[in-house]
């Protein structure tokens, strides 16, 4: 493991400077069918983390945002997202993040996540501890539920149910939208959010900064309260399967599930 987490910093801190080449400097940006934003950004640095994989691993599987899932068969499987907060990047607002996660069949046994305009690391290796820059990190001990609760929501709320859920965190708590799940996954890891709340994400998406969270101590589910680690599908599935996902410092997990997801 040592050797893949060493591997994986290195990588996710390359790619990261390759995104900061480009911050502010964007010629293009496009909607892709579902209509996220993608720019030349995401595209080379995917390219960057995937050559570097195929020269330390050539037989490893990957699965990246960009590119899909590649036809290797292996026990190992990278997910990556090399830039998650695409919608912030484009706008030019420094909220994003690069995401590099190893699974050994369906568990999860390293992620690392870079945030390149503040220069942190976070990373879990399977069996330790959390730690981001080189300090050990854990989730927060509050609760229950009060408006001083830090709670984070994604942006992409659209049916009448699911509505509900962010009105709900904004009466109830202190919400904020940050743009960016794997930064949602990592303030909750580090103490910084209580709860955090996303709809209709993808794997790479919490792959890496969800497997932190549980190491730093949360909890992560979907909305019936199942723990999403390890994965219940084949990555073949996962690859373009959307998930909404409830991330807890562990304490409130219950509260959150009946008080914001419950109808």
């Amino acid at each position: 493991m040592n050797d893949y987490l060493e591997f994986a910093q290195k990588t996710a801190r390359s790619a990261g400077k390759a995104l900061l080449r480009h911050f502010g400097k964007l010629k293009q940006v496009r909607l892709k069918d579902d209509d996220s934003v993608v720019t030349e950004a995401d595209t080379q640095a995917e390219r960057l983390i995937r050559a570097a994989i195929r020269r330390a691993w050539p037989g490893h599987r990957i699965l990246g945002e960009e590119e899909g899932l590649d036809k290797n068969k292996s026990e190992f499987t990278w997910v990556i997202d090399p830039l998650d907060g695409t919608t912030n990047f484009a706008a030019g607002f420094p909220l994003f993040a690069v995401s590099i996660g190893l699974f050994q069949g369906r568990h999860p046994v390293l992620g690392v996540i870079y945030d390149p305009h503040r220069k942190e690391c976070c990373w879990a290796v399977k069996g330790q501890p959390a730690f981001c820059n080189g300090e050990a990190i854990r989730v927060s001990e509050r609760g229950p539920v009060t408006t001083s609760t830090v709670a984070g929501f994604g942006s992409l709320w659209k049916g009448a149910r699911d509505r509900r859920i962010p009105e709900r965190i904004l009466r109830k708590a202190k919400g904020r939208n940050l743009g960016s799940c794997v930064l949602h996954l990592a303030a909750v890891a580090r103490g910084q959010m209580d709860f955090a709340i996303m709809e209709r994400v993808h794997l790479w998406d919490f792959a890496a900064a969800g497997f932190i969270l549980v190491q730093a101590g949360g909890r992560l589910t979907g909305l019936d309260g199942k723990n999403l680690f390890p994965l219940k599908q084949p990555f073949e599935a996962l690859a373009k399967a959307e998930v909404s996902i409830v991330a807890s410092n562990a304490r409130l997990h219950r509260q959150v599930l009946t008080e914001f997801v419950g109808e």
